[in-house]
Order: structure tokens, then C-alpha cells, then sequence
């Protein structure tokens, strides 16, 4: 009986144990915003609003809205944020783990893979910070997660939920521009597995509507928060730093050569002075650089 039982949920208690160990390790560990504060205790800040219900300022809208959403919603609900972290990874590494399951990975495997991404040591210092690298983690690995559901089972509801992920994936971090080529990447896998429909066309519709669905609920979802962040901060766009009008401005500045170059510094302060010099509309900011 006791074999019956470890064969149908030896690695569900295994995963379990794992992830109790973890939150034992961890049980008098605290998560700060630290004084950074363009990062850490931005997030921590932007939260508090909800990121769109405050007033516009030259870092309100700085970085994408994501993980102050996040810290937002596990504070309404109660639940201390250095655990929600702790959950919200052990979650998401669980559920590519059925995945793995689901092609006939061994258990032994599995736990070993699972053992390895939430005891990873750099869990241990991120998971501390309010920085958005800990939620970006969970997420990634969930959209990879969703992204061989879809493929091994194509059923039209592992798409949605995938894309949903994905527009989640696309609002936590500046550096999204990896997430259309996955996609792409994704349908081609897809397109090249072996064909169950009876015809080549019958099998590009079926992952036509798989990829409609995934796609169309990433648009949808990125469109919306773009909105949103429109009728707050009158930008439609990711962030500020992310908006087609800053990117054309600091590229502009860029292209200045003050004749010297100085380490960690992308504009110094006689590359503005030619620019006040060049251009006068930029010169009326002159007064907010100082």
C-alpha cells in the first residue's frame, strides 16, 4: 500500500517537502526597498499608488508596471511579499515540471530540477531586494512553461493563458524585445512537429488558431496596460525610458562626441552644453539637467 502510494504521489510530496524546506531556510529572512531610488524603493513606491493613481513626475512613469501590480495585490491580500516571492517561483517551477512529467521525465529528474531552481543561491540575495528580477524569473519560466504545453497538447486553453503570461513577461522588465522571436520560434517548432491533421493545410489552420489565440491575448493584454498608461501618464507606451520619444532624444544625444569619453557616464555635461547650443527647444530643459 505504502509503494502504491509513493508511486501515484512520491513526487508531489517530494516537491512539497522541497519547497517546505525552502521556506524553513528562509523563515528569518526580510525583503527591503533599499535607498535606491530608481530602483528597490521605486517599486515599493509606485505600489503604494498602484502605479497609475499618482500624479505625473519625471519618475512615475520610469519604470514598466508589472511588479509594483504585483507588490500591490500580495499587500491587499495579507500576504508578506518575501514569501508571495518564495510562492509565486515555487509555483511556476512546479508547473514546468508537470510539463516535464508530461514527456515522461523521470521522477528522480523532476525533483533534482526542482531541488536546484528554488534552492539556486542567487534566490537567496534577489529575493531579498524589492527588484523586479524575482518576479521576471517565476514568469519566464511559466511563459516557457505554457509555451511546450501549447506545443505538446495544442489545446486552444495552454494558448491563451500562455499569451496572457507572455504580456505579463513583456510589462516587468525594459528588455523585451526577446519575446517576439520566442514566439516565432514557438509557431515554427510547431508548424515542424508531425502532422496528426490529415492535410498540410489542415495542420497550418489548427496552429494558426493556436497562435491567434496566444498572440491575440498578448496584443490585447499589452494594449490594455498601454492604455492605461496613456490615460495616467499620456504616454502610450511600456514606460518612459521605453517610449519611441525618449529613445529618438537620448540616441540624438548619443550621436554628440564632447571630444571625451567618461566611464559609466552615456551623456556628460559638455555633450548637453552642445546640444543646448544646437537645438533651442532643448535648451529650455536646461534648467531641470542642473
Amino acid at each position: 500500500m505504502l509503494n502504491r502510494i509513493w508511486q501515484r504521489y512520491g513526487l508531489v510530496i517530494g516537491l512539497v517537502l522541497l519547497g517546505l524546506f525552502k521556506l524553513w531556510v528562509i523563515h528569518t529572512e526580510e525583503i527591503y526597498g533599499s535607498s535606491a531610488e530608481y530602483d528597490a524603493l521605486w517599486y515599493v513606491g509606485s505600489a503604494k499608488h498602484w502605479y497609475w493613481f499618482r500624479p505625473y513626475s519625471w519618475t512615475a512613469f520610469v519604470r514598466p508596471c508589472a511588479y509594483p501590480l504585483f507588490i500591490a495585490i500580495v499587500h491587499f491580500l495579507g500576504i508578506p511579499l518575501r514569501i508571495a516571492i518564495e510562492f509565486t517561483q515555487m509555483a511556476a517551477y512546479a508547473v514546468l515540471i508537470a510539463v516535464l512529467r508530461k514527456i515522461a521525465a523521470p521522477r528522480w529528474l523532476c525533483l533534482t530540477l526542482f531541488g536546484l531552481m528554488i534552492l539556486h543561491p542567487a534566490s537567496f540575495l534577489y529575493n531579498n531586494h524589492t527588484m523586479s528580477e524575482s518576479f521576471y524569473t517565476p514568469i519566464l519560466v511559466l511563459a516557457l512553461a505554457g509555451s511546450l504545453l501549447t506545443l505538446f497538447t495544442g489545446k486552444l486553453g495552454h494558448a491563451i493563458w500562455t499569451g496572457a503570461t507572455y504580456a505579463v513577461l513583456w510589462n516587468i522588465r525594459e528588455e523585451s524585445f526577446l519575446i517576439p522571436p520566442i514566439l516565432v520560434v514557438v509557431f515554427a517548432l510547431a508548424l515542424g512537429q508531425r502532422r496528426d491533421a490529415p492535410t498540410r493545410k489542415a495542420h497550418l489552420i489548427f496552429w494558426l488558431k493556436r497562435a491567434g489565440a496566444l498572440g491575440g491575448t498578448f496584443v490585447v493584454l499589452v494594449m490594455a496596460v498601454y492604455s492605461a498608461n496613456y490615460a495616467a501618464f499620456h504616454s502610450f507606451a511600456k514606460s518612459d525610458m521605453t517610449s519611441p520619444a525618449f529613445e529618438k532624444a537620448f540616441k540624438a544625444l548619443l550621436r554628440i562626441d564632447p571630444g571625451y569619453s567618461l566611464r559609466y557616464i552615456a551623456v556628460n555635461v559638455d555633450a548637453l552644453q552642445k546640444a543646448y547650443e544646437v537645438s533651442p527647444t532643448f535648451a529650455q530643459l536646461k534648467p531641470h539637467f542642473e
